[in-house]
């Protein structure tokens, strides 16, 4: 008999055995990949493959096993910061599957805003900036300039979808106001 595992929602900090269902249920997402990212996320099952390390200073190439090359190279490590290093790239691998996502424009909405906070990705870009060298100041000052430039459209689209939903719900008050109408009339 096996145990049925828990897994705690990043959105509300409460630990449930169906963690899909509450999504849907208590947070409303519609969304079924981004429920799928945000469970798996949560049980930590979320494919770490393509990270790169998250520890300062390292060479790994991402595609291989993340998880083995942390355990077996980073032996300095304690297995303390080995976890906190293994829940770090896994958090970051959700932020960015749920940014490409947003991106996408899916259909139902979004719920989770994690992509758009500045968290601990913010702090790794810093990370990979330090490991990667000194730049040029206009290579910098462009890239800035690009990701303010990105994040007012991020908020532009979320504006929209916002306004779209809000429209469609209107539509359908008026189209049910149409039908008792037209009841109304029929019955005279």
């Amino acid at each position: 008999m096996s145990e049925k595992l828990t897994a705690c929602c990043p959105m509300c900090s409460n630990t449930y055995l169906n963690l899909s269902r509450h999504l849907k249920g208590v947070h409303k997402m519609q969304n079924l990949t981004e429920r799928g990212i945000i469970v798996k996320w949560a049980t930590g099952h979320i494919n770490i493959r393509t990270c790169p390390c998250p520890v300062a200073g390292c060479t790994y190439k991402p595609g291989h096993h993340l998880d083995r090359h942390v355990l077996q190279t980073h032996t300095e490590l304690s297995a303390e910061m080995r976890a906190e290093v293994m829940s770090l790239a896994r958090t970051l691998k959700a932020i960015q599957l749920l940014a490409e996502l947003r991106a996408s424009m899916s259909n139902p909405p979004m719920v989770s805003n994690f992509d758009q906070k500045d968290t601990k990705l913010d702090v790794m870009a810093g990370q990979a900036k330090e490991q990667a060298g000194p730049s040029s100041q206009q290579e910098t000052c462009c890239s800035v300039q690009c990701m303010d430039v990105l994040k007012s459209y991020k908020k532009e689209m979320d504006r929209l979808v916002q306004s779209k939903m809000e429209l469609e719900d209107r539509l359908a008050e008026l189209q049910h106001s149409l039908s008792i109408l037209k009841r109304l009339v029929a019955s005279l």
